[in-house]
């Protein structure tokens, strides 16, 4: 090979001349310096001619380096599908020398490339073919990447629970290479795969773990990140002063390290936690200068998310049209962005806000401008439109309409635990009952009543109770939504796939 002590000018002038596997040597070692040096354009030029040259010699080695490191520069600047080909040219002359980890690893990158391009049967089988080959070569690092590879197809293809063994197995496979900061990717990913599945409580010990690991190391990014996860899903399980300490401490490691963007993450979880524990004013304050630095940044879906719960929270606060103003900014410039995941959620808040300000008329107008379609909504969501529509449709005297839809939200399995949403079904179809039949109508509105107080919202059990006591006139209808959050992407870890040749870890 050329020594790295000659200086590009003499390689290329010794080029003129080489021949055979000399040649192909020479084209090599200017690729690696054009990679180094990010010339991704030349260095697909001369990658592909040290492989021509290569070939041309029958020196079966060097075609196969030349091969992989095509591969791995088209997948470096996004072009998967012409990677492909490449990975697998170099797998065949790495079977004609006996390597087989090499082999191993080109199989592996080819079916990375296949999952790319959403060619999940196809990617799975390379992925075997590279685990057989791992397995034999006793390489429990690489079959832990594999798995995890594997984990993280599965989630993209909505089988959670799949990644979730996946991922599972991985760890294990890092536990042998006693590789702590391997074992918490595994486990920070299978914490994502319990999330997807509504068990945020089994997710918590290993984001608990991971917390841990990250808090030995020196990188604030990682620890920042740990801190975050474990917060935000603290959050969601409502134990709200905890993840507010989670997620000052992430805060304070992202302002530490600049990242401006992970600041403002830290700042609206905060805020929702705030909002939860009726800490309004501060809550306020964190979701606008999230939203800035969103703004700042042009991270258009989370200034919107930040609206959004900025509107939602003006609207438990009683501040009805302000909520309704927002919120229709909200909606209109989400539309423009195609951001249906905003957009969703948005309508029933809007309209019942609008159904709050007496506008039966509006709040109906906005859900029907804005119809979803099927596999747009989860059953929570699905069940929360149900609801407000129902209301919007008794408000507007379309009576019938609101029982059926009121009956079926309540059929939806995976709304049943959240009581507030439940009682104001049963006080819905209570309504909706109370001309044509006034003992199942009574029947519903006690059930909601006993389900108002279950949730701790005794004001609302006390004010519905006044149909039973004749000198007590009950008040409007309110509910509690739920909205979804969004994941988070994992920092990296510094550990490059390896190169062919080079010993496994």
């Amino acid at each position: 090979m050329p020594s790295a002590e000659n200086s590009d000018e003499e390689m290329w002038a010794e080029l003129d001349e080489a021949q055979g596997p000399r040649r192909a040597e020479i084209l090599l070692e200017l690729a690696d310096r054009s990679y180094h040096r990010d010339d991704m354009s030349q260095f697909a030029t001369l990658v592909e001619a040290a492989a021509e040259a290569a070939e041309a010699s029958d020196d079966h080695r060097l075609a196969a380096f030349a091969r992989f490191n095509q591969a791995q520069g088209l997948m470096e600047t996004d072009h998967p599908a012409e990677a492909i080909d490449h990975f697998l040219q170099a797998a065949t002359f790495f079977t004609l020398l006996g390597d087989q980890d090499d082999i191993a690893l080109c199989h592996h990158r080819a079916a990375d490339a296949l999952a790319l391009l959403d060619r999940a049967d196809e990617a799975l089988a390379h992925w075997d073919d590279a685990l057989r080959l791992y397995e034999a070569e006793a390489d429990e690092h690489s079959i832990g990447r594999v798995k995890m590879a594997i984990g993280g197809l599965r989630m993209s293809t909505g089988s959670p629970s799949l990644a979730v063994e996946a991922f599972q197995e991985a760890r294990d496979r890092f536990r042998r290479t006693h590789s702590p900061h391997h074992v918490a990717w595994a486990d920070d990913a299978a914490a994502e795969g319990l999330i997807q599945q509504g068990r945020p409580a089994e997710a918590v010990p290993l984001l608990r773990s991971c917390l841990d690991i990250a808090r030995v190391g020196s990188d604030d990014s990682a620890r920042a990140y740990a801190a975050l996860r474990l917060g935000l899903v603290l959050r969601i399980l409502g134990d709200h002063t905890e993840a507010l300490a989670h997620l000052k401490s992430a805060r304070d490691d992202y302002q530490g390290d600049d990242n401006l963007m992970g600041v403002a993450r830290c700042d609206l979880e905060a805020a929702n936690a705030l909002r939860a524990l009726d800490e309004s004013e501060e809550a306020e304050t964190l979701y606008i200068g999230a939203r800035s630095v969103f703004d700042a940044v042009g991270a258009d879906d989370y200034l919107l998310l930040a609206d959004r719960m900025r509107a939602t929270l003006y609207s438990e606060q009683g501040r009805t049209a302000e909520a309704v103003g927002l919120a229709r900014a909200t909606l209109g410039r989400a539309h423009e962005l195609g951001q249906n995941r905003i957009v969703n959620p948005l309508v029933p808040l809007i309209a019942d806000d609008l159904l709050d300000l007496d506008d039966a008329t509006s709040a109906l107008e906005v859900i029907e401008a804005n119809p979803v379609t099927g596999g747009e909504l989860d059953e929570m969501e699905r069940a929360i439109r149900d609801a407000v529509t129902a209301r919007a449709l008794l408000a507007n005297g379309r009576v019938p309409e609101a029982l059926a839809l009121t009956e079926q939200a309540l059929a939806i399995t995976e709304a049943r635990p959240n009581l507030a949403l439940q009682a104001a079904l049963y006080e819905l179809r209570s309504r909706a009952r109370r001309d044509n039949d006034p003992a199942l109508a009574d029947r519903d509105l006690a059930h909601a009543i006993a389900l108002f107080l279950a949730a701790g919202m005794s004001e609302r059990a006390t004010a519905l109770s006044g149909h039973f006591l004749p000198d007590e006139q009950p008040s409007s209808v309110r509910r509690e939504d739920l909205f979804a959050l969004r994941g988070l992407t994992r920092p990296l870890l510094d550990d490059p796939l390896r190169t062919p040749g080079s010993s496994a870890e």
